[in-house]
């Protein structure tokens, strides 16, 4: 959908796919989203809570990476600068790989002793297990409710917890405002279908 339409305060549809992966968390990919339209995705999430609180404060957080981004380049340009004056080389640009692989070449390798000394003395002291349950609790609804595998259902509703795999071909996902859900279902299905809200049971 190149067409999006969005508040004119927005952000230009040009840039809305960057910037809603970019800003929030129920823009990325889950399992079962392979080959989605990831591009009108964004451009909806973004163009219904483009105006909120929490999207101007993560835009502003984003903004301070974005201007710690550049300073940390041109920390980079000037390095290269020094070292091309050094051994007097003819600079060939901004961050020439000929120019900046030696003196960071010379960094790394003095560091690897170190690294590999911190990793060899440093002492085991626990064991971190992550358990992805993010399918459990739909998984678990689809049990009782087995006319659900192929429709459009998530668990929860102001904020979705989890969805099934046939939901998420439209992107909803676990962390995504449940009007945002329903939006996506509707438009992306051209309003055939609607998102099923499970209340949650644990």
């Amino acid at each position: 959908m190149n067409n999006c339409q969005i508040p004119s305060s927005s952000i230009p549809c040009s840039i809305i796919s960057e910037n809603a992966s970019a800003l929030v968390i129920s823009a990325s990919d889950k399992a079962g989203m392979e080959g989605i339209d990831r591009s009108r995705i964004d451009s909806i999430i973004l163009r219904e809570s483009g105006s909120s609180l929490y999207m101007e404060q993560q835009r502003k957080r984003d903004q301070k990476v974005n201007d710690k981004i550049v300073v940390m380049k041109d920390k980079l340009r000037d390095k290269d600068r020094q070292h091309t004056n050094t051994y007097n080389k003819p600079p060939s640009s901004p961050l020439s790989p000929s120019t900046s692989f030696s003196w960071c070449q010379r960094i790394e390798r003095d560091l690897e002793p170190k690294i590999a000394s911190l990793k060899q003395n440093r002492r085991s002291r626990s064991t971190c297990v992550v358990v992805d349950m993010d399918s459990f609790y739909i998984s678990c609804e689809l049990l009782s409710k087995p006319d659900l595998i192929n429709a459009p259902a998530c668990v929860g509703g102001g904020m979705i917890l989890t969805s099934n795999y046939y939901a998420r071909r439209y992107g909803v996902r676990s962390a995504m405002a449940g009007w945002i859900g329903d939006k996506l279902v509707s438009e992306l299905s051209n309003g055939t279908e609607k998102l099923i809200h499970i209340p949650s049971n644990f």
